[in-house]
């Protein structure tokens, strides 16, 4: 798991609780999400993240940094399960 630079200048725009993200709310998705991981594609930085309620029960979402919304779901795969 790659671990979160936390002075990374493409997560300047986020709210950062010590050395967490989190508490993150995400537009169309219920709840609050926290950060598990980074992915770097393309040059652009995006956030793996969980939900804050249901943990690892439910499914991880992707985000862009800059924009703090989700990629196509053909995307989200690609990173989540596909890009090293």
């Amino acid at each position: 798991m790659n671990s979160i630079n936390i002075k990374d200048p493409s997560l300047s725009n986020l709210k950062i609780k010590g050395r967490v993200i989190e508490n993150l709310k995400i537009k169309g998705r219920a709840g609050t999400w926290y950060a598990v991981k980074t992915h770097i594609y393309g040059g652009s930085t995006f956030l793996q993240l969980e939900s804050e309620q249901h943990g690892d029960e439910a499914e991880h979402i992707i985000v862009n940094t800059r924009t703090m919304e989700e990629p196509s779901k053909d995307f989200s795969y690609h990173l989540l399960f596909e890009a090293e």
